[in-house]
C-alpha cells in the first residue's frame, strides 16, 4: 500500500508541476497580449487625432479659399 501511495503522490506532483508550467506560460502569453492591445489602442488614438487635425486643416483651407473668392 505504501509503495502505491508514493507512486500516486509522485504522479500527482508531476501533474501539478505541469499545470504550474502551463499557468506560467499562459501568464506570459497574457502579458504579451496586453502589451499588443495597449499598442493597438495607442495607435488608434494617434490615428484618430491625426484624422481630426487633417479634417480641421482641410476645412480651414476650404473656408479660406471661399473667403478669398468672394
Amino acid at each position: 500500500i505504501g509503495t502505491e501511495m508514493l507512486s500516486n503522490l509522485a504522479s500527482q506532483r508531476e501533474t501539478i508541476g505541469r499545470s504550474r508550467d502551463r499557468l506560467r506560460q499562459s501568464n506570459a502569453d497574457l502579458g504579451r497580449a496586453n502589451k499588443t492591445l495597449g499598442s493597438m489602442i495607442r495607435r488608434a488614438i494617434q490615428n484618430r487625432l491625426l484624422l481630426l487635425i487633417v479634417t480641421f486643416l482641410l476645412s480651414f483651407m476650404f473656408l479660406y479659399i471661399v473667403y478669398k473668392a468672394i
